[in-house]
């Protein structure tokens, strides 16, 4: 079973927030005023990189892309229920950033 962690972008201040686990949602004191509101969620996406790095949804990740053996850059996303890139079997996968602090990665 994997776990079940996310993280959260700061829309105000414009900065990442730890990881939490679903225990840490009730009362913690890390998150701002718990005040949801400014927050984006961002879930583990049970795997991780070839640095040991958790996979986060709105990291970039560079990985091969199967079958052509072309160096990619994207952002893992969840769409209908699995996240994208599909990139489980990748042991080159390496995150290098996120959607919010490294957007220009992805042009």
């Amino acid at each position: 079973m994997r776990e079940i962690k996310f993280r959260a972008w700061d829309k105000k201040k414009k900065q990442m927030l730890g990881e939490f686990n679903t225990d840490d949602f009730v009362g913690s004191e890390e998150l701002p005023d718990n005040n949801t509101r400014d927050l984006i969620w961002l879930q583990y996406i049970g795997l991780k990189d070839k640095n040991g790095v958790k996979i986060y949804e709105g990291d970039i990740v560079k990985y091969i892309y199967p079958g052509t053996g072309t160096e990619r850059i994207d952002e893992v996303k969840f769409i209908t229920g699995c996240f994208i890139p599909d990139i489980w079997r990748n042991q080159e996968a390496e995150v290098i950033g996120n959607i919010y602090e490294n957007k220009e990665l992805l042009k």
